[in-house]
């Protein structure tokens, strides 16, 4: 029977004498050279590789579970040897010294180095453990800003806050832009568009009171004739701002001829709020037409005036010195000869709390439409 480690197979290795070409003590045997033992170790888990358990011996073992190849540190697991496959569980399962390197299960972090919650994906580490300031996403497209991942709110900053791909799409804080036909950088109120950057032809103003005359816009110094009739130049001026109520304002210097009334037709669907303006005493006469509403009259001027037609209105009387907001007020937008319209305006708005909706008046007037 084979010896355990450290001891020769002698069972079967005589001693022959070569020279003389018999054993010795046996004249009849031929002679043999002595065997070479071979190392055999004890493989219990099956895996190929021997564990510490050797014997020596000029043929294998008679029985199973011997081999040539040690190395097997865990002899009682075939899953640890040499050949074993690395696998996060505290192992050292292909006995090269280093427990859970390089294993076949290991995770991909990625460096979290803004603390969003969102990784780089150009900083992978690999770990059987999560790494401190790592994380399982890496779809974070700028590490260094928090604000910035795909969880971000796109605002207009000329950065891609959400990660998306593209800048300032959907932001939150979009500017209002104007549509600017005429090119004389005022824009149209009524036409306009919201985006980061002004689109081409559009502008941040909405101050234009006509957007086919690059002239005129919102500040209209340069008045078109509007609607009502008067024996002087008319002047008419339009803001432009839709707003409820209305705020109007007609202006003259002195009733038609020296007479003693102006006539002032009103056609709206808003309610309106109405001042009334002469230097010179005038009746105003005030003819709302069927679903208007006039909410307030305001008398303005130097001297007294009156009002007929103002049906269930409030009417406030300023026509005494000290009290007017403008003597007069019958172009637009002039501050001669004691008259200031841009005054009149100012206070009236004030007053209304609402901004100019329209403006008209001449030097001698009669009859005005407001419609």
């Amino acid at each position: 029977m084979p010896r355990l480690t450290a001891l020769l197979l002698l069972a079967g290795c005589a001693t022959y004498d070569t020279t003389l070409g018999a054993q010795k003590g046996d004249d009849t045997a031929p002679a043999e050279d002595d065997c070479t033992a071979s190392t055999w170790y004890a493989d219990a888990d099956g895996d190929g590789w021997g564990g510490p358990t050797s014997l020596e011996s000029c043929e294998a073992p008679d029985s199973s579970g011997w081999v040539q190849q040690p190395g097997d540190c865990d002899d009682a697991d075939a899953a640890v040897s040499p050949d074993g496959s690395e696998l996060c569980n505290t192992v050292d399962d292909d006995h090269n010294g280093i427990v859970d390197d390089d294993a076949a299960d290991q995770g991909t972090w990625f460096v979290d180095g803004d603390g969003d919650g969102f990784g780089a994906a150009d900083s992978p580490r690999s770990a059987c453990e999560q790494p401190a300031g790592t994380v399982e996403d890496a779809t974070d497209c700028d590490d260094g800003a928090a604000d910035v991942n795909p969880d971000g709110i796109e605002v207009c900053n000329g950065v891609d806050d959400d990660c998306n791909g593209e800048i300032d799409d959907g932001a939150t804080d979009p500017s209002r832009w104007y549509a600017d036909t005429d090119g004389d950088g005022h824009g149209d109120p009524d036409v306009s568009v919201e985006s980061c950057d002004a689109p081409s032809g559009y502008v941040s103003l909405d101050d234009d009171c006509d957007d086919g005359d690059g002239s005129t816009w919102e500040s209209c110094d340069d008045p078109t004739s509007g609607t009502g009739t008067c024996s002087g130049v008319l002047s008419t001026y339009d803001s432009g701002t839709a707003t409820s109520p209305e705020l109007h304002i007609v202006g003259v210097y002195e009733p038609n001829r020296r007479g003693t009334s102006i006539t002032v037709n009103v056609d709206r669907a808003a309610p309106v709020k109405l001042v009334l303006s002469s230097y010179e005493p005038t009746t105003w006469i005030v003819n709302p037409a069927a679903g208007t509403t006039i909410t307030d009259i305001v008398l303005n001027g130097y001297n007294a005036s009156t009002v007929t037609g103002a049906g269930s209105a409030t009417v406030t009387d300023l026509t005494l010195p000290s009290r007017y907001w403008s003597a007069c007020a019958y172009g637009w937008p002039s501050t001669t000869g004691g008259c200031d319209t841009p005054g009149l305006v100012a206070g009236a708005e004030a007053w209304a709390g609402v901004p100019l909706k329209g403006f008209v008046g001449c030097y001698a007037g009669s009859a005005f439409d407001i419609r």
